[in-house]
């Protein structure tokens, strides 16, 4: 679970602690100075968590500089694109995930040294218990879908959760490890893994502003070389004839050409929106004609266009303004059509994709944008 406060004026977070039932539970925070607001996580709970803020003057480490968040995101399936990362496993696995049915188990390994507000975050389900060690011996319990066995075992899935680990939160400042477990070891629908993301910041040269990422786009100066990282290729125009083309939005980076903006994340199949995060996409129309795009969306989206990035017309929003409540299975693909010529773009076209709750993840996705025009001139792009 996360609450998003807002911070008085002039006043930072001091310390941020928790306690449930008397006792007191490790809570993981954000601190977000472009919004002058924090962040927090608990681990999901049937009972009521009290969270308690003291407020002061001090600035929290590093307010003062302007961070980049970069991140990647790892399946979790017989792939074993995770194998890295594995410190010990009986789990089994498939197409789609990691799961640890009776005693199996699964444990991670992770440094996050030198990581400046690293966070973890695993995609886990069905009846799951997730601990955390700094020696793989001494293990912390941080998540328990049983609730210590008042929830009943699951059997159908559907409970997807992203849990979301800050090791500072628990004094790891190097190597730590994160397990995997099954509520009941002697069933099955064990504790399961989809995905894990990592997320940490880099400075960001240049800029003094504090907190998150900003949108910072010159948009008077830039105009699209559709070859741009193409070193020696001529992309042609011949006046009259219709083109078509498709890119895939996802971490092969096919998109890059036409991506000016960039705080989200990427798996293998999409760009993902999570938090504050935004992607915002720029295309050359000044020689289409009948021009339309097509967009791939998912999650909790709001797709907007603009031809100045300044004003923004809103394509779609998942949420209704607020009204559908937030997303956490992914299952809503929709495509999105965009024709120019109804808003009366001549020269240049921008698409954002953003969340609907920036204090939440799932966020906006992007697997697929699909473009369609007819050349108004026979014109030859040279490489720059």
């Amino acid at each position: 679970m996360n609450s998003r406060l807002i911070a008085p004026n002039g006043l930072y977070p001091q310390t941020v602690t928790a306690s449930k039932g008397g006792a007191s539970v490790v809570v993981n925070k954000e601190w977000d100075a472009q919004t002058n607001s924090l962040l927090v996580y608990i681990s999901a709970t049937v009972e009521p968590t009290t969270v308690t803020v003291t407020w002061g003057t001090t600035k929290p480490e590093g307010s003062d500089t302007k961070w980049t968040y970069v991140s990647e995101t790892i399946q979790t399936n017989n792939k074993n694109l995770d194998q890295d990362y594995i410190y010990e496993s009986t789990a089994a696995s498939n197409d789609s995930l990691k799961y640890c049915d009776q005693n199996r188990y699964i444990i991670y390994k992770f440094d996050s040294t030198g990581l400046h507000d690293a966070q973890y975050t695993f995609l886990v389900f069905q009846n799951y218990i997730v601990e955390v060690s700094e020696d793989a011996t001494n293990w912390q319990m941080i998540a328990d879908y049983s609730e210590g066995g008042k929830v009943p075992h699951l059997t159908t899935g559907g409970n997807d959760y992203s849990l979301m680990v800050a090791p500072s939160a628990y004094g790891f400042e190097g190597v730590w490890y994160f397990r995997l477990r099954n509520c009941r070891p002697s069933q099955g629908w064990g504790g399961s893994i989809k995905n894990f993301t990592i997320r940490y910041a880099v400075p960001t040269e240049g800029g003094d502003d504090p907190g998150q990422e900003e949108d910072t786009v010159d948009y008077d100066h830039w105009k699209l070389d559709p070859i741009r990282d193409q070193e020696d290729a001529l992309i042609k125009d011949k006046a009259g004839q219709r083109y078509s083309y498709t890119i895939k939005t996802n971490q092969d980076g096919n998109d890059l050409a036409y991506l000016i903006f960039n705080s989200a994340g990427a798996n293998s199949n999409i760009r993902y929106c999570d938090r504050a995060g935004q992607l915002i996409y720029a295309f050359d129309i000044s020689n289409m004609k009948d021009a339309y795009f097509s967009l791939r969306v998912l999650q909790n989206y709001i797709v907007e266009v603009s031809d100045n990035g300044e004003d923004w017309f809103l394509i779609a929003d998942y949420s209704q303004g607020g009204t559908v409540p937030h997303l956490t299975t992914g299952q809503n693909g929709t495509t999105l059509h965009i024709t120019p010529d109804d808003f009366g773009f001549g020269e240049l076209m921008y698409i954002r994709i953003r969340n609907t709750d920036i204090s939440k993840g799932w966020g906006g996705s992007i697997s697929e944008i699909i473009w369609s025009y007819t050349a108004i001139e026979t014109l030859t792009y040279a490489p720059n």
